[in-house]
């Protein structure tokens, strides 16, 4: 307990404060000394130079410093009337034999006590009086630290107005001597580390030469009053004044900063683009992207708040953006990078809609007749409804279900026999005739509820084979509205697409066949394959060409379809689509949301003729790669499609592409089987009795010539030259005799 006493008083001091209400009374002590906080400034220096600058890059950060400081000392200029409107001048020289670097500028420049007080302080600005960061971008007070820190041995001249500032080393006073007058400030640094010569930059994925990174850092600013030099040569600016296309402004900033956010386009072909980042036009720093983006992004910012204020949205170093604007900026790259490599813009294409007329349709239609074609795709589906029956007789083991609750998600069923499985067994087992033809009418008018009783009369009537003028017209009306409905269902969600309807047509052809030509309809079964043709990325004299000769790719846009339909039947994807050709060399594979004439949405999956027939011939005798190449690509454009387009390749996008390849892996050699049958390549049978015929004739050869003695020479060129015709006669005396059996 304290206690004082004086004389017979003894009072308790704690409790008595604490009466009093105040328990912090201390008592008073003399004052033994007096001093203020100090600084190693050379420590100090070099910590700026690696810590706060955290790219470590200090050539092109001093350059950026040195433009803003001359940008804010030309404008001071200008206001003074020294020098004319847009008269500025910011001037780079990199010296690689002395290893110098200089900056110069004309701007207002510093006399004897700027120079003291402010230039040698780190900290201190002569920018702190203004009034926002439109009178000058800069004002933390540290800019000096990297651009006087790029020497090794702290080296340096300074010369502005009548003033010559040197420094011999970090650790020598800086001498102040008279100098000519000039106009402006110019700062040379000599003793620059070798280390600087190359650089590796990020944003555009590639080593740089310290030349190359000084012009960038110059061009990425948008400064019409400034002309800027790098070793005497003018640099132009990256970004076109105006160009670019605005695609964001406003957001939350923070208080007093608002942002424009443009999009420039790249050359041709060239993706890698990067985000930018201006403040009062000044270039502050780059961001790269995973996003493989055709277009560069430049964010430019205005703000009214002062370096080192809250709310100002760069950090001291100026290599990133914090509080509010930090968020912004991440809303602004995540949205940018949902534009992806299957993402297109409408304008940017021809498009020709698979529900519209025209030459592409005429094609299609055409091709579907083809007898060959036709043949093709039957033996197709036979062999994949072989397939699905092959594996149906699999005794499968499926764990007990311990829930009864009712679905609560879509899920994957990969356990269920998918939709496409009943469609292609209904394929194979379609009968040919009249009676058939009138049978699937009846179905497809059933099913869309359009079957009245006076078309079943007539339809009734069609199977003898004998019309009357009315029973023509009726007859020809349901079979347009049974053509809409096959073409309806076979794009639905468990359809067989192309493959669909082909056997439909073949179907219907009877019936068809039957009706008058005045009265025959245009068949709807042409309306099935889109077609995107890009502008600026595709040859148009190569695209003239291919839409002469649609009809011969369409095997290829089977084979496309016929993938999509199983992984998307096993993926129970719900979404109505249709196949498509896209002619656009930065592409493999695209899905465009198109709009219909009524404004209707539809959906088409399109492929790049020309690489996928480039796959098929690169591994025509390997028909599972082909399968593994094309299942791959359908995951990645079905997963967009299943509620994702426009999203990009974000994680969830990955995720859902993964399990949707897991969940369809098993469709692989139902794929091969498919496109070897279509397309029509060798079978595994062919090349082995192929390859058995060249050995077999190879052996008789060598055989004979060994005989032959003298005339070896002769008989050996005898077999060179008819080698083809000794393979072809081999090959038919091998079916002659399997035939004999």
């Amino acid at each position: 307990m304290s206690t004082s006493c004086r004389g017979r008083v003894c009072i308790n001091v704690a409790a008595l404060r604490s009466v009093l209400g105040d328990t912090g009374i201390v008592e008073a002590m003399e004052r033994k000394a007096s001093g203020r906080p100090t600084v190693n400034a050379a420590q100090m220096w070099r910590y700026f130079t690696t810590s706060v600058y955290s790219s470590g890059d200090l050539p092109v950060i001093a350059t950026r410093e040195a433009l803003q400081n001359a940008a804010d000392a030309i404008r001071a200029a200008i206001r003074e009337r020294q020098i004319a409107a847009k008269a500025g001048l910011f001037e780079v020289r990199w010296d690689e034999q002395a290893r110098s670097l200089s900056w110069s500028d004309n701007g207002i420049g510093m006399d004897t006590a700027t120079i003291l007080d402010k230039f040698l302080s780190l900290g201190n600005s002569g920018k702190s009086g203004a009034a926002s960061s439109s009178e000058a971008a800069g004002g933390f007070g540290v800019a000096k630290a990297v651009i006087l820190g790029v020497s090794e041995t702290f080296r340096w001249e300074l010369r502005t107005r009548d003033n010559l500032a040197v420094s011999s080393g970090a650790a020598e006073d800086v001498a102040i001597f008279d100098a000519e007058p000039r106009q402006g400030t110019e700062i040379t640094v000599f003793d620059v580390p070798s280390s600087y010569e190359q650089r590796y930059s990020y944003p555009r994925n590639r080593a740089e030469p310290l030349l190359e990174r000084l012009r960038l850092v110059l061009a990425a600013n948008d400064l019409p009053e400034l002309r800027l030099l790098l070793n005497g040569e003018e640099v132009r600016p990256m970004f076109a004044r105006r160009g670019g296309s605005r695609i964001a402004e406003g957001g939350a900033w923070g208080n007093g900063t608002t942002a424009v956010v443009r999009a420039y386009r790249r050359p041709p072909g060239e993706r890698g683009g990067a985000f930018y980042i201006r403040i009062g036009g000044l270039f502050q720093f780059d961001r790269s992207s995973s996003a493989q983006l055709p277009a560069d992004v430049v964010v430019d910012l205005t703000t009214s708040v002062r370096p080192g204020s809250a709310g100002y949205p760069l950090n001291a170093a100026r290599d990133a953006l914090q509080a509010a604007a930090q968020w912004a900026l991440q809303d602004v790259i995540s949205e940018v990078e949902k534009e992806n490599e299957s993402a297109g813009h409408a304008q940017d294409y021809e498009i020709f809609l698979p529900d519209s007329t025209g030459e592409v349709a005429d094609a299609t239609r055409a091709a579907l007749q083809d007898p060959a074609l036709q043949q093709s795709l039957r033996i197709a589906a036979t062999g994949l409804a072989d397939y699905y029956r092959a594996m149906s007789q699999q005794p499968l083991t499926v764990a007990e279900a311990t829930s009864e609750a009712p679905k609560g998600s879509r899920g994957i069923q990969a356990a269920e026999q998918s939709e496409m499985t009943a469609t292609l067994q209904s394929l194979t087992s379609a009968d040919a005739g009249i009676p058939a033809a009138v049978d699937t009418v009846r179905q497809l008018l059933g099913s869309a509820k359009a079957l009245d009783a006076e078309t079943e009369d007539a339809l009734q009537r069609a199977t003898s084979g004998a019309l009357s003028k009315d029973d023509a017209q009726l007859v020809a009306t349901a079979l347009g509205h049974a053509a809409a409905q096959a073409v309806e269902e076979a794009m639905q969600p468990g359809g067989a697409g192309l493959l669909q309807a082909s056997a439909t047509q073949q179907a219907l052809a009877p019936l068809q066949q039957l009706l008058p030509a005045t009265t025959q309809r245009i068949s709807p079964f042409g309306q099935l394959a889109g077609l995107r043709i890009s502008k600026k990325n595709y040859d148009r004299r190569r695209a003239t060409r291919f839409r002469t000769d649609f009809a011969k790719w369409l095997p290829y846009l089977v084979a496309w379809d016929g993938a999509l339909r199983l992984v998307a039947a096993e993926g129970r994807i719900r979404r109505r689509f249709t196949p498509g050709f896209v002619l656009d060399d930065t592409v493999n594979a695209l899905v465009g949301q198109e709009l219909t004439p009524s404004g209707a949405r539809h959906y088409v999956v399109y492929v790049h003729p020309v690489t996928l027939r480039t796959i098929v011939q690169a591994h025509k005798h390997r028909p599972l790669a082909i399968a593994f190449w094309l299942h791959a690509l359908a995951c990645h454009e079905l997963t967009h499609l299943d509620g994702r387009m426009g999203d990009g390749h974000s994680e969830g996008f990955v995720t859902a592409r993964e399990e949707l390849g897991f969940a369809t892996a098993h469709l692989l050699a139902p794929i091969a089987t498919l496109i070897a049958r279509v397309l029509q390549l060798p079978s595994a049978d062919a090349l082995n009795a192929d390859t058995m015929t060249t050995k077999a004739i190879t052996k008789i050869e060598q055989a004979v010539i060994e005989s032959m003695g003298r005339n070896r020479a002769l008989v050996r060129q005898w077999f060179t030259s008819n080698r083809s015709l000794l393979r072809l006669s081999a090959q038919l005396l091998a079916q002659l005799v399997r035939a004999i059996g």
